[in-house]
């Protein structure tokens, strides 16, 4: 009887706990083969009567690892999010196959272990042979989702760390209305969305989504309007304006975030239009945003602030931005930006503006989203069925292969982003709700491209061609 032994780490923790899950589920329904997990220690027993072992983890986690690494069965991996990938005889299984998954840290673990999955774990077949690491080319990965699009927030951040994705912003300006009393705060509800049947517990709700997140190794990145919103928005270079929304933004920060504990903040101010020279925006913005930026990162310096900017708002005033706080990142947004191949120069002009120390990241949508922002929910599998049953007819036309408008768009972001000479830059996908209930094949196209946008629009998509099901989509009925 072919037997497959998952070998733990004796220190794992909730990535490896993810990743090892995900390991057994895929290779039962490829292989048909329901794996055992085991510690090191209880491995020694039955370690010549397996057809194939996966030993995963770090060294540091895994004294079976640690072995493999010391008899030179592979090299450590040692790039930030990282993996190291190897298939072949080893002293931990002389009569079968050994399968290494290591990461330079626990998300790599999480990520090699999907890779796995996806690209090299075939029906009925694994490879004989295989030594291969990889690492991001882009450190920021994230999505964009109105709040209340988190119809079931563990299986949307699930599909999220099954892609390698590690940042979400959660666009939450009104959630937490009820939460706090102070009214002055809040810049009131827009787009139509009331709280009456709000829950009373948002604040868990939101602590709650946070620490699901950290177990996917997903930092969240609360969002919240900085004088845009309402009848609230900000007029730069008046000085009562700038100081009253100031003051509402630091007195947020303090009766909110804070106690939340929150490991990231995006915020958007008022450049969300499309300007004509004399009312483009620039110096007088930095100058509204640069105290606020110091007041909060002054007593929470590990804090990652994203500066959501329109580009559409400040057109030939985007060197000023160079003097905006360098420890927030821009993420830079606009749909007509990436729509037009004429716009493609101002758009590497964008990727260089502030130096390579910067997370610049930009915004491209990849879903339709309803712009909601009540609590996330935790709605049960018929309610996702639901969703994912509308969803499947939601922009075939906009990928419908490579003549596909989103198609196209794409690969020129990707084409400059693989050309810049900027290491460090990112990805922000504007997601939707369905993703809650389905891995959409758009979005994973694109989180293969952040992962690495130097491979070819043909790689990419070959590499979603090795398998047949991947979670429940069939990828060769694909829509794009």
């Amino acid at each position: 009887m072919r037997r497959v032994i998952i070998v733990c780490g004796e220190r794992k923790n909730n990535m490896e706990d993810f990743a090892i899950e995900q390991l057994c589920t895929a290779i039962e329904e490829t292989i048909l083969i329901k794996p055992e997990v085991m510690y090191p220690s209880e491995f020694g027993e039955v370690r010549d009567k397996c057809d194939i072992v996966i030993a995963i983890g770090r060294p540091e986690t895994n004294s079976s690892v640690n072995s493999l690494l010391h008899s030179s069965f592979f090299e450590l991996e040692k790039r930030e999010e990282g993996y190291a990938l190897k298939i072949g005889k080893s002293e931990l299984n002389t009569e079968g196959r050994t399968i290494l998954v290591s990461g330079a840290d626990d998300k790599g673990t999480l990520y090699g272990a999907m890779d796995f999955i996806h690209h090299y774990l075939q029906k009925e077949q694994v490879p004989e042979e295989l030594e291969w690491s990889d690492a991001p080319k882009l450190n920021l990965r994230g999505g964009w989702i109105w709040c209340g699009n988190l119809r079931n927030y563990k299986t949307f951040l699930d599909n999220m760390a099954r892609w390698k994705l590690n940042n979400l912003v959660v666009w939450s300006n009104d959630t937490f209305k009820r939460t706090c009393s102070v009214e002055s705060v809040w810049d009131g509800a827009w787009y139509g969305n009331t709280f009456e049947d709000e829950e009373d517990n948002q604040l868990e709700i939101f602590r709650a989504v946070q620490d699901h997140a950290k177990k996917r190794g997903i930092r969240i990145l609360w969002g919240s309007s900085w004088g845009w919103t309402g009848d609230t928005f900000v007029v730069f270079g008046d000085k009562k304006s700038e100081k009253d929304i100031r003051e509402r933004i630091l007195k947020r920060f303090e009766l909110l975030w804070e106690p939340l504990g929150v490991e990231g903040l995006y915020f958007q101010t008022n450049t969300e239009f499309d300007a004509t020279p004399d009312v483009a925006v620039g110096k007088e913005c930095v100058e509204f945003l640069n105290p606020i930026i110091e007041e909060i990162l002054s007593q929470n310096p590990n804090l990652f602030i994203s500066a959501g900017i329109h580009y559409g708002g400040i057109k030939g005033r985007a060197p000023e931005f160079v003097s905006l706080d360098k420890r927030s990142n821009v993420l830079w947004e606009g749909w007509k930006f990436y729509e037009q191949p004429f716009y493609y120069p101002f758009f590497r002009k964008l990727m260089n503006l502030r130096g390579e120390d910067e997370n610049v990241a930009f915004m491209v949508r990849v879903a339709g989203a309803d712009m909601d922002c009540r609590s996330p929910k935790l709605c049960d599998k018929a309610e996702l069925d639901r969703i994912a049953e509308n969803a499947q007819v939601q922009d075939q036309a906009l990928w419908s292969g490579k003549e596909g408008r989103h198609f196209k768009r794409m690969s020129g972001i990707f084409s400059i982003l693989s050309k810049s000479t900027i290491p460090s830059k990112g990805l922000f996908l504007r997601m939707g709700h369905e993703w809650s209930a389905r891995q959409y094949v758009p979005t994973i196209l694109a989180a293969e491209m952040a992962w690495n946008p130097e491979r070819s629009d043909e790689e990419i998509t070959s590499l979603l061609e090795r398998v047949e099901k991947a979670w429940g989509i069939e990828i060769g009925e694909r829509t794009g």
